[in-house]
């Protein structure tokens, strides 16, 4: 049988996923801003404590080119004799396993990192300026939690940011509450 879409979830969202509905149903519902942030702060938590007990799986292709599999997204590894080439480092959690698997392809040092994720991080960065600004000009306004939300202060960025588990208004609701 043939669906017309299919989406991927990646790890890190099944984690997330699975956090917040399990916050939702232990809290028998709604979650106000404070403990929204409380409770992604434990997200991030949990997310950091899943990766550090996440085993590292190598799969080496050819040439000289490898791929360290586990927590925090995939990371490319180079092997040559002028040392390793990363691509992409993984994340703080999982350093020591990211290592110990590069060290079984070659004990060359590593020399140089490739971060493909930095033009999305400043993508993040600006869309998390501009809807702080946003939401700080409407309450400068004298705009009600209810009326900031009705202007939709996230919509540049729904498509992109927006279509996961924190809502635009949800979203609006934690930068008014800290604007």
């Amino acid at each position: 049988m043939s669906f017309g879409h299919q989406y991927a979830l990646s790890r890190r969202g099944f984690c997330i996923c699975c956090a917040v509905a399990s916050g939702f149903v232990a809290t028998c519902g709604w979650l106000g801003p404070s403990r929204a942030y409380a409770e992604a702060r434990n997200l991030v938590d949990l997310i950091r404590d899943q990766a550090a007990k996440t085993p590292i799986k190598v799969h080496k292709l050819r040439g000289g080119v490898s791929i360290l599999e586990g927590s925090g997204g995939n990371v490319a590894v180079l092997t040559g004799v002028d040392g390793k080439v990363f691509i992409d480092a993984g994340i703080t959690a999982s350093r020591r396993r990211i290592l110990e698997a590069a060290n079984g392809l070659s004990r060359d040092p590593i020399t140089h990192l490739v971060n493909t994720h930095r033009a999305e991080l400043a993508a993040y960065r600006d869309m998390l300026v501009a809807i702080h600004d946003n939401v700080a000009k409407l309450k400068r306004q004298g705009r009600s939690l209810e009326e900031t939300i009705a202007a939709n202060p996230t919509a540049a960025y729904d498509a992109k940011w927006g279509q996961f588990l924190i809502t635009p208004a949800f979203f609006t609701r934690l930068v008014y509450e800290g604007a």
